[in-house]
């Protein structure tokens, strides 16, 4: 998901905090995280932040990741300038906890490149949960499509994502050599790639670059971010993969499976080359194929309180005219007491049939890295 801005981050130092300034006033997070409410704001450094930080998800794409700390946090200026552009939504929780509701792929790039002192800002989405039970936060969150507790078997990386206990999330974001509690999630990185498509299928000038993405980014009726959207993308990307008569363009999935089964899936001790990205971002092309025919239109995401129709959808190998839209933040709100759609019976562990994780060459000079 990704939030249109009302505010620019404090910075937390001297040297920044002389230069920058914001349209909302930001209390240090430390010892005023429990005392915030909605649309509140605080800031902090990465190494003060992280332990606190809950995330609503199991996994991340790694090389997704990788793509992000290459692309934007290279220095530790870049990095602070991008993280500059980001407020962090949060739903507080006990003891002076928040649980992320965003920006896991960002956070995770931000512990990859090694700087710490790096200042985030957080902004709260949700105070209604703040004395909810630790044990009882992430069931809370999910009712209100807030967490996301799906994922696959380890070793089976191809095998449509299932529930899973509340337990298996990790309770911080670490993704550096000496400590990665995120697990990967291939299909959510080719999912975000599709989104960066310039050379794919459909012809686009040089003002809108990205006109032959997958599929558009999308709010819901109030003008919100919808969650999880991209994971919703990659679950039916999995599903037709590992059912090729779903393709129209049988040449299309032919390429595609051809060359997703050769992407290397990187680690922080065994990082991705550019050379290894680039290829990633070819791979994806391939989808903006299924994805713009009229099965996509009618699919149904079975993920429980995530069920429902594809976000975006767009038909044809058509340009999208405009960027993605810019949608507020989500709301707090009660959890829905519909029952939600039952997800799919878990499948036979479908293996690769390649080796994904293949060391790589660590050009990566940062000397902040633990």
């Amino acid at each position: 998901m990704k939030f249109s801005l009302s505010a620019l981050i404090v910075a937390m130092s001297a040297t920044v905090a002389a230069s920058e300034e914001s349209t909302t006033e930001a209390v240090p997070c430390i010892g005023n995280i429990s005392s915030l409410s909605i649309g509140d704001t605080c800031t902090g450094t990465w190494s003060d932040l992280r332990d606190i930080l809950r995330p609503t998800q199991k996994s991340v794409g790694f090389a997704w990741v990788f793509r992000q700390q290459q692309l934007k946090m290279k220095t530790k200026e870049q990095a602070q300038q991008s993280l500059n552009k980001k407020l962090i939504p949060v739903s507080l929780g006990p003891d002076g906890t928040a649980y992320i509701l965003d920006a896991h792929h960002s956070l995770s790039a931000l512990d990859l490149s090694g700087f710490k002192s790096t200042v985030i800002a957080l902004t709260v989405s949700c105070d209604s949960l703040i004395n909810v039970p630790a044990s009882q936060q992430l069931n809370e969150l999910a009712s209100r499509k807030f967490a996301y507790l799906y994922g696959r078997v380890p070793g089976c990386p191809n095998t449509l994502p299932t529930a899973i206990p509340t337990a298996s999330i990790p309770t911080n974001i670490a993704f550096r050599k000496s400590a990665v509690t995120m697990e990967d999630d291939r299909w959510r990185s080719i999912t975000a790639f599709t989104r960066y498509v310039q050379n794919g299928p459909i012809s686009c000038t040089s003002t809108n670059k990205l006109c032959g993405r997958a599929y558009n980014r999308v709010c819901n009726p109030e003008g919100e971010g919808i969650p999880f959207f991209e994971f919703r993308w990659g679950y039916f990307f999995n599903d037709i993969y590992n059912t090729p008569s779903l393709w129209d363009n049988t040449t299309a999935y032919k390429a595609f499976s051809e060359g997703y089964e050769t992407l290397i899936s990187p680690t922080p001790q065994f990082p991705a080359t550019q050379d290894d990205i680039d290829k990633w971002q070819a791979v994806a092309e391939y989808l903006v194929y299924p994805a713009r025919e009229a099965y996509a239109s009618n699919y149904k995401v079975p993920l429980g309180d995530l069920a429902g129709n594809l976000p975006g959808y767009v038909a044809g190998l058509v340009p999208i005219p405009d960027g993605d839209s810019d949608c507020t933040r989500p709301q707090c709100s009660s959890g829905d007491d519909t029952t939600p759609d039952p997800t799919r019976e878990p499948q036979q562990c479908i293996q690769p049939t390649t080796k994904l994780n293949v060391a790589g060459t660590n050009t990566n000079t940062n000397k902040e890295i633990e």
